[in-house]
């Protein structure tokens, strides 16, 4: 039997970038419908990815983060996007996948 689900939006994906859009959708008031295809929605990518993730830890510099990734990143990242992953990075982490 089919069944018919109606929302204001429909998110596919419950990975890191799923979850984030997820979450500010709903606190914007938006109804959210967030679809995986596994049966345990930790089981994504960005769960394996296990460091794929930067962040600024607790002790840690935020001009030589900024710094490190520029340089893995050959030069050619975007500074402001790097700004924006170093300033925020922790503060999303921690309330996406671990609180």
């Amino acid at each position: 039997m089919d069944q018919v689900i109606e929302t204001e939006i429909l998110i596919i994906g419950c990975g890191i970038a799923g979850a984030a859009a997820a979450l500010e959708a709903a606190k914007r008031g938006r109804e959210v419908l967030l679809v995986t295809k596994h049966p345990q929605p930790q089981e994504s990518n960005t769960f394996y990815a296990q460091g794929g993730i930067v962040s600024l830890g607790h002790d840690d510099d935020p001009e030589l983060l900024q710094k490190d990734i520029i340089e893995t990143g050959d030069g050619i990242n975007n500074p402001e996007a790097v700004k924006i992953l170093v300033d925020e990075g922790k503060r999303l982490v921690d309330e996406i996948l671990i609180n």
